[in-house]
């Protein structure tokens, strides 16, 4: 069952991420590491997802998440030239198959830079998370990442 789950997940996130013309694509490094993308839907809102292995629960791992994007105006002229800095909280759902997978929800809280002459958008992400089948059990998602701006 988790692993039908698992391969939805994995199907639909990456159908909507080819499709659609305003996104990203990259890699996270953390808790759990692997592929990510990004779609935004308009300036504040967008949908993340992500294929990922966990060392911690040795595990695969599949999410998609919504998030709100809050642009951060910095009056630095060094940074202010060179992108804009955003901050998301979010919230979102998760698989995984393995020896510790479960499906659950989880909150992420993140920052975003998009570079304005460069298709790069670099981010940082820490999501609480509650596993909720087949127990219910205490989870910390948290990662490094970098995606490539397809306009």
């Amino acid at each position: 069952m988790n692993e039908r789950i698992f391969n939805m997940f994995v199907v639909g996130a990456l159908q909507t991420l080819i499709f659609l013309s305003q996104f990203g694509l990259g890699v996270m490094i953390g808790v759990p590491s692997g592929l990510t993308g990004k779609y935004w839907l308009d300036r504040i809102n967008a949908v993340s997802a992500g294929v990922s292995w966990s060392i911690v629960d040795e595990s695969f791992f599949a999410f998609v998440d919504w998030n709100y994007e809050i642009r951060i105006d910095i009056d630095i002229a060094e940074i202010k030239d060179v992108g804009h800095v955003f901050f998301y909280p979010g919230v979102g759902i998760f698989t995984g198959i393995g020896k510790r997978g479960n499906v659950g929800v989880k909150i992420p809280l993140g920052a975003d830079f998009s570079f304005i002459k460069v298709p790069l958008n670099l981010f940082l992400e820490i999501s609480p998370a509650v596993g909720l089948i087949p127990e219910t059990s205490p989870k910390l998602f948290g990662f490094i990442g970098a995606r490539y701006l397809f306009k």
